[in-house]
């Protein structure tokens, strides 16, 4: 994946700038991750939008044309749990795949690759590797 600056788009098909992008090293295959990183300043109306991206990027083979991979993940970390669960619900009147939710302090505390990712719906934890 080539260096970008993060006002870059991902392509002309799919405007999507993403916050982060990673190829994590899993249990049976490569787990390509996006990642948002919510501070609480994007409305609602701007996140209908990204997740609307996402999906296009998912079922357009547009991704698999740019990183080479059959399939991703996008890896949401939020700062309160208030948010996260509202983010959740928003994703979730559209998907409720692709998706995984998470707060900063838990990662800080468990790291990235622990299995405490909540999906949109559903209190089950998993990882995203």
């Amino acid at each position: 994946f080539p260096t970008r600056r993060s006002s870059d788009l991902l392509s002309r098909i799919v405007p999507l700038s993403p916050d982060g992008y990673a190829e994590l090293s899993g249990t049976s295959a490569i787990q390509s991750v996006f990642f948002e990183v919510d501070l609480g300043t994007e409305t609602s109306r701007i996140w209908d939008r990204k997740i609307n991206l996402y999906l296009k990027l998912a079922t357009s083979g547009e991704f698999e044309r740019i990183f080479k991979q059959p399939r991703f993940k996008i890896a949401i970390v939020c700062n309160s749990n208030r948010r996260l669960e509202n983010l959740r619900k928003i994703v979730r009147k559209q998907t409720t795949k692709l998706f995984y939710f998470n707060l900063i302090s838990n990662i800080n505390r468990d790291g990235l690759l622990a299995a405490h990712w909540l999906r949109p719906e559903g209190d089950a934890l998993s990882s995203i590797a």
